[in-house]
């Protein structure tokens, strides 16, 4: 399921979207442990209830809206073509069929055809993520030691 809001100007989009971060990430850090959360629409009388293991999705989609980035849900247990594994971790299809043959990111071969696994494609780009931040903090503070910073 793809989460589009083409009738608002993406700066109304990303303002709307940081507003509402607020409120849920509060509304969730307020109330651990809460079954269900309740989702006002505008000229509803009835608030939609949906499960509390939805808010992380919904913190994140809507991080990534305030952040003007686009927005997919897949299923964990989900296949994807190589073209959008690709685009998903912003490399070229052929760097990627590369770490699929390295056996970095787990995939299936179906007839000539490669069907990535989305977990496996999640779990990569999750510690390649952390290893770029630490690779980022650690110059941060080589530059402070060389005093770069000042």
């Amino acid at each position: 399921m793809s989460i589009a809001m083409n009738s608002v100007p993406n700066e109304d989009v990303e303002r709307l979207a940081r507003h509402a971060l607020e409120r849920v990430r509060h509304a969730t850090e307020t109330s651990p442990g809460r079954q269900v959360i309740a989702l006002s629409i505008v000229g509803e009388d009835t608030p939609v209830q949906i499960p509390a293991e939805l808010s992380d999705v919904l913190v994140a989609a809507l991080g990534n809206l305030a952040a003007g980035q686009h927005v997919s849900v897949l299923p964990r247990d989900s296949e994807v073509t190589t073209v959008q594994a690709a685009g998903m971790l912003n490399v070229s299809r052929p760097y990627l069929i590369k770490l699929l043959e390295e056996n970095k990111i787990g995939y299936r071969k179906v007839g000539t055809h490669r069907r990535v696994d989305t977990e496996s494609l999640l779990l990569f780009k999750s510690r390649d993520d952390a290893r770029r931040e630490a690779a980022a903090n650690a110059l941060v503070q080589l530059s402070q030691e060389l005093g770069f910073d000042q």
